[in-house]
């Protein structure tokens, strides 16, 4: 039936960055970003100083649920009385019955979360079809009511900003807000649910699980604070600069990554973003992938946050003393750090040589079918991604 919006379990968003000071429109580009380096640095001081005194009761309530009354997995997850109920059943990465303990241990405070508005349905539920195969649960984050009205309060939240129904275009002010609130829910979530977030757009399809491969194994290491998908091709596995010399790359995809609850540096440059992206949609990019990588690169150079990454000469994927970047004399001083790791883009490659891959067939684990303009676009490379055609098959999603 049609879900009201006081019974839906819904995510409020929540504003606790430092607001923009008034005079911040006159500045320049550069003025501004030195601006917003400086709110950082004194966010994430504070941030830092403040934890300890502030308990899990003492935070405001950001999810409204009806149903945890009577849930006994909310129960056990003592001091998270406001995680919707299900969010919390989706919590733990694999149905039951599905995984043995080797492979489920590890992903108990782990949630695979997923958006979309009503307009990509069909996405989503081409989404969830792939998904299942790999016996996953994973949470639905409604960016629309006419979504939540179709899936219902017990399949998915609603996030509280309004959101259109209809499909948006890479880098217009719709995309734009749809792109930035998404980086607000999984902020929301992880703080209300106590979760570590693996989020994926839908037209990010898992042809594997990614959970027994590269991304599942960094996961259980518990060492690393962010691991994305590179913005970027490789024809040949364990060849990319990010993952042979450890480079950190100009801009990753913010449509596919792993977020830890501990990351503090993270998450504050995120809660920059979004306000960076509500009040200066201007600023080079305009969405929330384009502003989030140019203030973690603005951070650096500026000495703020140092980053350590991942390389294969030091561990990669395994737990290892090593395997953290060495202090130099260009970050010794930087008061704060992020662990950071990239998704070998031979295994999780993105939408920009589709049919390169699927003369290939190379041995893909997840598949992002972006750079491309609209729905159509997108379901081309679905398509074209595997001579099998099991990137996109409405008659096996539709009858599920």
């Amino acid at each position: 039936g049609t879900a009201s919006n006081n019974n839906n379990p819904t995510i409020l968003a929540q504003e606790s960055a430092p607001p923009h000071p008034t005079t911040m429109g006159k500045l320049t580009t550069r003025q501004r970003r030195q601006a917003f380096s400086f709110l950082l640095t004194s966010f994430i001081l504070v941030t830092n100083l403040m934890q300890p005194l502030w308990g899990q009761n003492t935070i405001q309530s950001l999810v409204h649920d009806t149903h945890n009354a009577n849930s006994n997995k909310i129960e056990k997850r003592v001091g998270m009385p406001n995680c919707p109920h299900v969010i919390n059943e989706a919590i733990g990465i694999y149905r039951e019955g599905i995984a043995n303990i080797a492979d489920s241990t590890g992903f108990e405070d782990v949630l695979l979360l997923v958006s979309a508005n009503f307009a990509y349905l069909d996405f989503l539920l081409n989404w969830e079809y792939l998904a299942k195969k790999q016996g996953l649960k994973y949470g639905i984050v409604a960016m629309d009511d006419e979504l939540l009205t179709h899936l219902g309060p017990q399949r998915a939240v609603r996030s509280n900003v309004s959101m259109q129904s209809t499909e948006a275009f890479f880098r217009d002010p719709a995309f734009a807000n749809i792109s930035c609130n998404k980086i607000k829910v999984v902020l929301d979530i992880m703080r209300q649910c106590d979760v570590d977030i693996v989020f994926s757009d839908v037209d990010n399809i898992f042809y594997e699980n990614p959970f027994k491969h590269d991304l599942g194994r960094m996961i259980k290491t518990q060492m690393y604070d962010y691991i994305y998908q590179a913005n970027g091709a490789s024809f040949k596995k364990r060849s990319h600069t990010c993952l042979t010399k450890g480079h950190m790359v100009r801009e990753g995809n913010t449509g596919f990554y792993y977020l830890s609850r501990n990351a503090t540096v993270v998450k504050n440059i995120m809660e920059m973003s979004i306000e960076t992206c509500k009040s200066h949609s201007s600023l080079k990019g305009g969405d929330d992938q384009s502003i989030f990588w140019n203030t973690i690169h603005d951070m650096r150079k500026r000495n703020t946050v140092s980053y350590q990454h991942c390389s294969i000469e030091n561990g990669y994927d395994v737990i290892s003393s090593s395997n953290t970047t060495k202090k130099t004399a260009s970050n010794e001083d930087a008061p704060f750090s992020a662990r950071m790791c990239c998704l070998d883009p031979y295994y999780y490659p993105i939408g920009k040589e589709s049919q390169i891959y699927q003369v290939e067939q190379r041995e893909f684990v997840t598949y992002h079918a972006n750079f491309v303009t609209g729905k159509e676009g997108k379901i081309r490379k679905l398509k074209k991604a595997r001579t099998d055609m099991t990137g996109w098959n409405p008659n096996q999603f539709n009858a599920s």
